[in-house]
């Protein structure tokens, strides 16, 4: 301890020993202390993604051994700048005790981060970020109920790790005040004072944070940096803090008015066109427009329903819609997480708007949804829900000031079911409220969008309903939506079968009381999913973590007796093109603000294939785009660009980035440019383009050999 007889010699001696030479011991002992543990925890978290990571995640040596070095180098500033932070505490009993406290905070609390972020990307491929934490927090109520319920043991996990680490940082900070004591024999005389951090020590942290500011700074310019902060934990945060937008708008000259236009996406239509449009919805009057019933369904695997070969009997009414309408069989989602997928088939408004992820507190731009454009029509709307339509902000995005019935989870009083991170309402009594509302009698036709939420993880139904596929009790304890083992997978997969069975009765169910009414065969009914699901195809469950096929290919149906014949088609479909379908099929103009097209009629066999992109901001930050056959990924948080040919490999298993280099660059220059006129439009910096526009209108697709 300091109370020393070296320390007692004299009152001078004392008072240099606390201002000078034990706060510079106190410094260097701290960067020793973190440059230790970020290397200690730079190679173990990098090893440990290496030995039991997904193999194609698994990036370069030379990227993974920069990011462990980056990451020393890290701590290290971090110990210098802690230490002399905290060094004016070490002269007084308390002080001391206070600055160890802070410090083993700080340290413990950095290290539990850098631990839950390699399981991260062991458990779903990527690392954390910004946009993580985000999508998972959905606010404190969804987050604390999730850590009560699904995820109680990893919550419980979280403070044994920080007691740990603090134990481990603790023990060299706190013996520091007693190997410290022979410091204090040396000769000061009263008054004169050494600096807090010597002159090799000054320099070496200028050096040291020279070097991390210019890295950090290169990481979008540099292709090096790129896939050095996307190899090493706790870079990938760093990294999501980065201006890609802006980024992208220099390279691709966005704001220079002399940049060509075949480089950047066709410009929107003009915002004058909106009072033609209306002016044209109100002449249209033709003899019958049919109600409109929308189906949206959550998390359905194409390959689990009957009419796509499946041998359990799941989706008997969904494959009556199938046999009885057109059946567009190539159909993607715009994205693999709720909150976008569903507002862009909403909406037909491409979701990719900025650099993190959108929960719709800003909506400065022109949208005209499912319910507007029937509302404009005279038609009764409504929007009846079983999720929380409030998630992620999606209710601010469907609120656009047109009346309408609207009805979801927050609005049901009954028992709720548990999908880990909100409550949704059980179908059945979904269902009930459709029907209420279908049933009522009314002179003038309906529209109505129902969101039944049953097959969503975990796949929970109400006690009482049937359950044919048994046993499907995976155990609770291991059974989370990030991994569950895979000897849980078959009771997985009939826990999902009973649901979807469960879901399809409902459908059933309002199929019947349309028929009953009469009015079945007047009723324009569309039947889609908002993202696929994964039970291992990949190594991955659930959805939301990847653009693969698994997760982005949907089913879509469009019924309507003597109007559409039935049909299956095999032209790609993006979900932005369904509601255009919609307007034409009612005889409505199609409105400007619209980035997706009619597929009443077929594509003319040789025009170019339509492109269909995609985007996640959530788990993971990716980008796709599909020009069938080929289709391109990256991975923007892994830095990795995979490109696949479907026709000739619909699993996704040979990646032909490398061989076809020609090809992924077109596609990949073709989305990087739609990218750039997205930011364009809707940087916040710029509001005219929003004031003047609408949306840009998507980028065709490239010409490939």
């Amino acid at each position: 301890m300091l109370e020393t007889a070296a320390l007692a010699a004299s009152p001078g001696r004392r008072r240099a020993w606390a201002t000078a030479s034990s706060r510079h011991a106190w410094v260097r002992r701290h960067a020793l202390v973190a440059a230790t543990a970020g290397a200690a925890l730079g190679v173990a978290g990098i090893a440990a993604v290496r030995a039991v990571g997904r193999p194609e995640l698994r990036a370069a040596a030379s990227h993974e051994i920069a990011a462990g070095l980056y990451l020393a180098s890290c701590w290290l500033v971090l110990g210098l700048a802690l230490g002399a932070l905290t060094s004016p505490l070490v002269g007084t009993r308390f002080g001391r005790r206070a600055a160890v406290s802070v410090s083993v905070a700080v340290f413990s609390a950095l290290a539990v981060l850098h631990t839950i972020d390699v399981v991260q990307r062991i458990v779903s491929g990527t690392y954390l970020s910004l946009e993580f934490f985000a999508f998972a927090s959905n606010g404190s109520e969804h987050l604390w109920h999730a850590a009560k319920s699904e995820y109680a043991v990893t919550a419980a996990v979280i403070p044994l790790l920080l007691a740990a680490f603090a134990l481990g940082f603790a023990r060299p900070l706190r013996c520091f005040f007693r190997d410290a004591a022979p410091i204090a024999t040396a000769e000061v005389a009263p008054g004169q004072h050494r600096p807090v951090v010597s002159a090799a020590a000054l320099s070496l942290a200028l050096s040291l944070l020279t070097l991390v500011t210019f890295v950090f700074l290169g990481r979008e310019t540099s292709a090096f940096a790129r896939g050095m902060f996307a190899s090493g934990p706790l870079l990938g945060i760093a990294s999501s803090m980065a201006n890609r937008d802006a980024a992208a708008r220099a390279h691709y000259g966005a704001h220079d008015p002399a940049t060509p236009h075949a480089w950047t996406a066709p410009e929107g239509p003009p915002r004058t066109l909106e009072a033609s449009f209306h002016a044209h919805l109100a002449q249209q009057q033709p003899s019958a427009r049919p109600n409109v019933v929308l189906f949206l369904l959550e998390s359905i695997a194409p390959s689990h329903l009957g009419f796509m070969g499946y041998p359990r009997p799941t989706s008997p009414n969904i494959d009556r819609l199938a046999q009885e309408g057109l059946e567009l069989r190539r159909t993607w989602a715009t994205a693999t997480h709720s909150n976008y997928s569903q507002m862009a088939l909403l909406s037909s408004l491409f979701p990719r708007r900025g650099n993190g992820l959108d929960q719709y507190t800003r909506l400065d731009y022109p949208r005209f949804l499912f319910h507007d454009l029937f509302a404009a029509l005279g038609y009764d709307t409504a929007t009846i829900s079983s999720q929380d339509e409030d998630w992620q902000g999606m209710r601010r995005f469907q609120d656009t000031g047109t009346p309408t019935f609207f009805w979801h989870s927050r609005d049901f009083t009954g028992a709720h079911l548990d999908s880990g991170v909100e409550r949704t309402v059980p179908d059945e009594h979904t269902a009930s409220k459709v029907i209420e509302w279908l049933t009522t009698k009314r002179a003038r036709p309906f529209a109505v969008y129902v969101n039944f939420q049953g097959t969503h993880f975990p796949y929970a139904l109400a006690p009482g309903n049937p359950r044919p596929f048994e046993p499907d009790n995976p155990p609770a304890a291991t059974f989370t939506y990030f991994r569950y083992p895979e000897s849980s997978r078959p009771l997985a997969i009939n826990r999902y079968d009973n649901a979807l069975a469960h879901v399809d009765r409902q459908i059933g169910r309002v199929l019947t009381a349309l028929e009953t009414s009469g009015v079945l065969d007047d009723t324009l009914v569309v039947l889609t999913a908002d993202h696929g699901e994964q039970f291992f195809e990949r190594g991955l469950v659930t959805h939301g973590q990847t653009l693969h096929e698994i997760e982005a290919r949907v089913p879509l149906i469009l019924r309507w007796p003597r109007h559409i014949a039935p049909e299956r088609r095999l032209e790609p479909v993006s979900h932005l093109d369904v509601l255009p379908t919609i307007a034409e099929l009612v005889q409505a103009p199609v409105h400007p603000s619209w980035q997706g097209e009619s597929v009443r009629l077929p594509r003319p066999v040789n025009a170019a294939p339509r492109p269909i992109y995609l985007t996640i901001q959530g788990i993971r930050l990716a980008d796709a785009l599909v020009c069938w056959p080929y289709k391109i990924i990256y991975e923007r948080a892994a830095a990795i660009t995979r490109l696949f040919h479907l026709e000739r490999d619909p699993d996704e298993l040979e990646d032909l980035a490398e061989a076809e280099p020609l090809v992924a660059g077109r596609l990949s220059g073709t989305f990087e440019r739609q990218l750039a006129a997205q930011l364009r439009y809707h940087d916040a910096d710029h509001p005219e383009a929003r004031t003047e526009r609408f949306a840009p209108r998507l980028r065709g697709c490239p010409s490939v050999p």
